[in-house]
This record gives C-alpha cells, structure tokens and sequence, in this order.
C-alpha cells in the first residue's frame, strides 16, 4: 500500500516537471521568436491605421510613428508601492499633422515599466514600437477594468500593443530551465522504473 502510494506520488511529481517543462520551452521559444523578429523592421503605420476599422488584426511587429503616450497612466502597484508594468493610451501628437484616432483605441503595455522615467527612455530608445498582444476583450478578464478605464465598456476597438525588447538572454534561461526540468522529469521516472523493477 505504502509503494503505491509513493509511486502515485512520483508519477505526478513527474508529470508537474513535464508540465513546467513544456511551458517554460514554450514561453523560452515565444520570447526567441520575438527576439528574431525585433532584428527586422516590423510595419510602420500610423495611430490612425492603429485605431481603424481592423485596428491591429493583421500586424504583430509595429512601430507607430505619430502618436504620444497620454499622461494618464495605469500602474501595476505591488503591495511595497512600486511598479510592475504599466499602461497607457495612445494619443494623437498635435506636432504631426493629420495625427489622430480613427475610432478605436491603442492601449501600450509597457510591460517592464517601474516607474515613469522608465516608460520615457523606452519610448526616447525605441519610439512606440513593440508587439501586437491582441484585442483587448480577448486579454486577461482581470484587467479588463484597466483598459475600461481608458476606453469605457466596450473593448472590441481596443488593441494592446506591448512595448517591451525582447531578451535573448530571457529567452535562453528559459529554455535552459525547461531543458533542466525535463532531464529532472526523465532521471526522476528512470529511477521509479528501477525501483518498481527491484
């Protein structure tokens, strides 16, 4: 009774190993796939194109080339009062002409952000260019009240565009840990196998 129930408790210690490998290698090969593609100019376009009809359906690596970041920021606060990320509407630039919105909206996730001098040598390095992550009723439920905020109930015009570089070297310690925990996985089932054959 005792080797059954050790065995079941291997069996899904395993099975969590295999569990958090396949997601860390799955996150590690997003974040080299966004790393490959920040090597190559994505598509530029306006806030206009941005915030049209489509919005941003068929883009994934943007730069949007008239538009500022509004002041009106929504930090993500730990309990200790610093930052974890933050977001903020884009809005027309009055300096560029014919910059304005065409009816939706263009929520940036300044996904390391932890403080405000950080979202400005973000956008000083880099302008606004980062990743499509998707329409915003098609985010996290939870933050749905944060992009309501900007752009009232109805989220189906409001595109979240997350301003971030990507990391190779994230993108490698996160292969490497799925790496890691697999050969874990597989010396932890070889040792059950010879227990049970013994």
């Amino acid at each position: 009774m005792l080797e059954s129930i050790q065995q079941r408790i291997v069996i899904r210690f395993v099975l969590s190993l295999v569990l958090a490998c396949v997601i860390l290698v799955s996150l590690g090969a997003a974040e080299g796939v966004r790393c490959a593609r920040w090597l190559f100019s994505g598509s530029t376009i306006t806030l206009a194109q941005a915030t049209g009809a489509e919005g941003l359906a068929h883009y994934g690596h943007v730069t949007i080339t008239d538009a500022l970041v509004s002041p009106d920021i929504v930090a993500n606060v730990r309990k200790d009062g610093s930052w974890h990320g933050a977001y903020a509407t884009l809005v027309a630039n009055p300096g560029v002409a014919g910059s304005g919105s065409a009816g939706g909206t263009v929520v940036a996730w300044f996904a390391d952000a932890e403080s405000r001098e950080d979202i400005d040598a973000y956008v000083t390095k880099h302008g606004l260019e980062g990743f499509v992550e998707g329409r915003a009723d098609y985010i996290n439920p939870g933050e749905a009240a944060v992009f309501r905020g900007h752009t009232g109930p109805d989220l189906t015009r409001c595109w979240v565009l997350r301003l971030r570089q990507p990391s190779w070297g994230k993108a490698g310690a996160l292969l490497g840990g799925g790496v890691l925990l697999s050969a874990i996985s597989i010396g932890a089932w070889v040792m059950r196998e010879r227990g049970a054959v013994g």
